[in-house]
């Protein structure tokens, strides 16, 4: 196991990343049954993340199926669009130059801010 979030080298499919990077390993009390879970996309099919479904070879998504991958992709929208903001802050450009045990909160606070946004 790599140290718990660095990058890994070369080229990866995802589901192999997520392993191979340890992140896996932390967030595992998340993929257990009962857990709170973890929306991801197709890419991490097989790692117990909810994800969407895939269309069959030659046929259709049955309405079930296609309203839950919508369900899952308008939360991972949300999730990609306060990344994004996050991303534009020049305060985060620049370096975060507050506390670093107050990051994860302000993280929170501006993704739980932008679903309301756009929830709400």
């Amino acid at each position: 196991m790599v140290d718990t979030g660095l990058p890994v080298p070369g080229a990866r499919h995802d589901s192999r990343a997520l392993a191979e990077s340890g992140i896996a390993d932390r967030w595992a009390n998340h993929l257990q049954p009962g857990g709170p879970g973890m929306v991801a996309d197709l890419g991490y099919l097989g790692t117990a993340a909810i994800t969407g479904h895939r269309k069959p070879r030659g046929g259709q998504l049955g309405d079930v199926r296609r309203a839950c991958n919508q369900a899952i992709n308008s939360t991972r929208a949300a999730v990609e669009r306060a990344i994004a903001h996050l991303v534009n802050w020049k305060i985060l450009d620049t370096g975060w130059r507050g506390r670093l045990t107050d990051f994860p909160e302000v993280l929170r606070t501006v993704t739980g801010l932008e679903i309301y946004r756009t929830w709400g």
